[in-house]
């Protein structure tokens, strides 16, 4: 595997397939969102974060789940949100990354919750988890 964060990439170009009226784009955290006032609408991917499960016996493949945060943004959280929020977890909810390498995307808790800044624009976070055995001699 020569891009650990393939499937970021992947998500990313899905969203923008089935979603094309909004702006759909990488980040590297919910901080960096926070730090560009003038999102919404848009909805922002980034790695929330990886779990390293067992390796095979033969010690190059490992198995490893990704949680990737798909941030909701929004100006009106009672009308605009609600509808993206839906939209996304329905293009999303177990939908599989071309390719075979991954597994069915699940939606699973978010480490973050959703906020508000004071000028009034709304961050709803909601996850994803996917799987797939990373081989180390790739």
């Amino acid at each position: 595997m020569d891009d650990y964060l393939e499937a970021g990439g992947l998500i990313i170009a899905h969203l923008k397939e089935h979603l094309p009226d909004l702006r759909v784009a990488p980040s590297w955290s919910l901080a960096e969102i926070r730090e560009t006032p003038d999102l919404a609408p848009s909805l922002l991917v980034f790695l929330e974060g990886d779990t390293p499960g067992e390796g095979i016996p033969n010690g190059c493949d490992h198995k490893v789940e990704q949680r990737w945060a798909v941030v909701v943004i929004a100006r009106d959280a009672e009308g605009e949100a609600g509808s993206m929020i839906s939209r996304t977890l329905s293009a999303l909810a177990g939908w599989r990354p071309p390719g075979g390498r991954f597994s069915p995307l699940r939606r699973v808790a978010s480490s973050h919750t959703p906020d508000r800044t004071p000028a009034g624009v709304f961050y709803f976070p909601v996850a994803f988890a996917t799987g797939f055995v990373f081989n180390v001699s790739d």
